[in-house]
């Protein structure tokens, strides 16, 4: 069921009329990235959103997790559906992760993908939990730091040399952390 309803929504990005995708050089007003979070798949805001890079767009469906991502590599940014079709994670990529282009739209709380650990934490403050490192079994984990706030938590793992390597936006009631 979930793979018929997202496959419906991804298709009607594709016969969508082509006066309604911008032009090359035409740029989106920037706006708060997670104030999509909760939304469906099928809100204007989040179509919109979408439809900036109709032919970048892969959908991938996992029955098994009752989700599907909308994968937009040329916008550095991966969105998560669960089966009810409301965006529950946002994932924001620096450039090369994953063969990911780097997300250049409005970051949270002024993050950079340039900002260290220590800008982080001067920014946000000290995060409620902390991980990476090694372990015994996974081997070698980025090191990560997970904020929460409101109505969502901000996830940031790090790359060997210290910077911003992926942020990931869910919303509170996909997070099995958030208190």
């Amino acid at each position: 069921m979930i793979f018929a309803k997202s496959t419906l929504a991804f298709s009607l990005l594709l016969v969508l009329p082509a006066v309604c995708y911008p032009t090359q050089k035409a740029k989106r007003a920037p706006f708060a990235i997670e104030s999509l979070l909760g939304k469906s798949v099928n809100d204007d805001k989040v179509h919109d959103f979408i439809k900036d890079s109709p032919d970048d767009v892969k959908m991938s469906s996992f029955p098994d997790l009752d989700a599907y991502y909308y994968t937009i590599k040329k916008q550095g940014v991966s969105l998560m559906f669960n089966g009810k079709d409301r965006l529950t994670t946002i994932f924001l990529y620096s450039e090369g992760v994953d063969g990911y282009k780097q997300f250049a739209g409005m970051i949270p709380h002024g993050l950079r993908f340039a900002d260290t650990r220590s800008d982080v934490t001067k920014k946000l403050g000290l995060p409620a939990r902390s991980g990476g490192g090694v372990d015994s079994l996974l081997g070698k984990i980025p090191i990560w730091d997970k904020y929460h706030f409101s109505v969502y938590s901000l996830h940031v793992s790090y790359r060997p040399t210290g910077t911003i390597d992926l942020i990931t936006l869910m919303e509170k009631t996909a997070d099995p952390d958030f208190k």
